[in-house]
């Protein structure tokens, strides 16, 4: 998929179409201790609504973050695996 956007260790790919997912990944310095070697950054129109729905699948809030005018939710599955929610 073609690349949309770069910023400092962070690349954001095109949705293959429109409505489908948008795929982020982000440089990290070091490997993740423990079993999980994936994390999820899930960007939707109504952010509240999709952590309402993952909530209900069973997701837990850890906290939520701030980068200038960025906000995301740092959420938990049942497996204790964390991902992101935040504003497309």
């Amino acid at each position: 998929m073609p690349v949309a956007a770069e910023h400092e260790g962070f690349i954001w790919l095109r949705p293959a179409e429109p409505g489908l997912p948008q795929l982020a990944f982000q440089q990290v310095a070091a490997p993740t201790e423990g079993r999980r070697r994936l994390h999820l950054d899930l960007h939707d129109a109504d952010p509240s609504a999709l952590r309402r729905k993952a909530e209900t699948l069973g997701a837990t809030f850890v906290e939520g973050q701030d980068v200038g005018d960025f906000h995301w939710d740092v959420m938990q599955d049942p497996e204790g695996n964390e991902f992101c929610i935040a504003q497309e």
